[in-house]
């Protein structure tokens, strides 16, 4: 069985059975409570491109990414759109939105791939209003994921075009793994993405990407990025 056919079924069976629930927020609910979050679930796949939702549509449910990769984005007041989150599996997308508001204030689209399982958001509250350690981890995950975007905005702020890129893709390795087979990281990235991730235009990212390659720091092969020289790249990201 192949992970595409492994995402399906894991979407598809009931949460008790699900193959990634032990890694995900709810690895320590009880039988009850996964079978009432199965008793309305409904499944679906994303290509490459497709949006998942677009900002200011209705929030339809609590979204677990069971495979894949998505970008969360926000149009900025210059009409660019800015990356504000990256998830992957097994991850839920969107979730304080979930929690404040009946809208998107966002948009999400998949970079590859993707496998969804949306929850009912009323039987998934009534588990967070009755279960008090599932509230705690749910609060202890969402400050993980508060505290990472201030770290991110950080970044932003006080680098300049090298830094900013450089620090882009140690992240992405850290966040995305390297494929083994090859060294490159675990992620094909448009131009346009390291350029909404890192607040840059995407002419400057070409230009920086094609800097760092002839000083032989990384290796580009379309949208694949091998790192060759990581200690360097960590210092120009901790100077610039």
């Amino acid at each position: 069985m192949n992970t595409r056919d492994l995402a399906e079924g894991s979407c598809s069976s009931a949460c008790i059975n699900c193959t990634f629930r032990h890694l995900s927020l709810f690895s320590k609910l009880q039988p009850e409570e996964l079978q009432l979050l199965n008793s309305n679930k409904s499944f679906a796949r994303f290509q490459a491109g497709e949006y998942i939702f677009k900002e200011g549509s209705k929030i339809k449910g609590l979204l677990c990414l069971q495979q894949g990769k998505v970008k969360l984005t926000r149009r900025a007041d210059s009409g660019n759109n800015v990356i504000i989150a990256l998830n992957k599996p097994v991850e839920f997308i969107a979730l304080p939105e979930l929690l404040i508001h009946q809208h998107h204030h966002s948009s999400a689209m998949a970079l590859e791939d993707t496998f969804i399982c949306t929850i009912d958001s009323n039987h998934f509250m009534e588990i967070m209003q009755n279960n008090a350690a599932f509230s705690l981890q749910v609060s202890t995950y969402l400050s993980g994921k508060l505290e990472s975007a201030q770290n991110h905005l950080m970044h932003l702020t006080q680098k300049h075009m090298r830094g900013r890129l450089a620090y882009a893709i140690l992240y992405f390795k850290d966040f995305f793994g390297i494929d083994p087979t090859n060294s490159f990281l675990n992620m094909g990235l448009k131009r346009s993405d390291l350029a909404e991730w890192t607040n840059m235009t995407t002419a400057n990212v070409i230009r920086t990407l094609s800097s760092f390659s002839v000083e032989r720091l990384i290796e580009v092969r379309g949208r694949n990025i091998k790192i060759l020289d990581e200690a360097s790249l960590k210092q120009i990201y901790q100077l610039n």
